[in-house]
């Protein structure tokens, strides 16, 4: 499979757009819970987890575009 870097990109951002907004339009008030609680941790828990959800995002974009 053969993407451009421009239409992965555009791809990605419209796939987590996507996933968000769906997250607000569901659910808003566990959505506004959720965020409310993930900014109740300390900023090494924060670190931490961005970077494994980078870790698995990467992952999973390894795998489908192979």
């Amino acid at each position: 499979m053969d993407i451009e870097p421009g239409k992965l990109l555009l791809i990605i951002t419209g796939g987590i757009l996507a996933v968000e907004g769906a997250l607000w339009a569901i659910a808003p008030t566990a959505t506004r819970k959720m965020y409310e609680d993930m900014f109740q941790h300390g900023d090494r828990t924060l670190h931490i987890s961005g970077l494994i959800s980078v870790a698995l995002g990467v992952a999973c974009l390894a795998y489908a575009l192979r």
